[in-house]
């Protein structure tokens, strides 16, 4: 069954892991968040991660666990005692 999991991933390698699982074919949301700021006094938009170190990936875990787990730059599938745990769709939809 197909559900969406949070991954922890190391620092600032969220774009890393996202395209290292889509080369696998899974499907990644990867929040992101454009603000202007200040930079040496010129107004400048930049764009950073939502959930800094966090994305959500589609996946089986029956099929699937251990190819994110291993992935380059996974910290780990967030759950409890080594057990995914689904975020559910509809949190999915209210982020993006």
């Amino acid at each position: 069954m197909l559900n969406w999991y949070l991954i922890y991933t190391k620092q600032r390698q969220e774009d890393l892991v996202a395209d290292k699982l889509r080369e696998h074919g899974l499907e990644v949301f990867n929040p992101k968040l454009t603000v202007r700021k200040t930079v040496r006094r010129r107004a400048k938009k930049v764009t950073s991660a939502l959930f800094p170190n966090y994305l959500f990936a589609k996946f089986d875990p029956s099929e699937n666990q251990r190819l994110v787990k291993y992935a380059t730059g996974v910290r780990r599938i967030v759950g409890f005692n080594e057990t995914p745990t689904p975020v559910d769709q509809s949190i999915i939809d209210g982020i993006s």
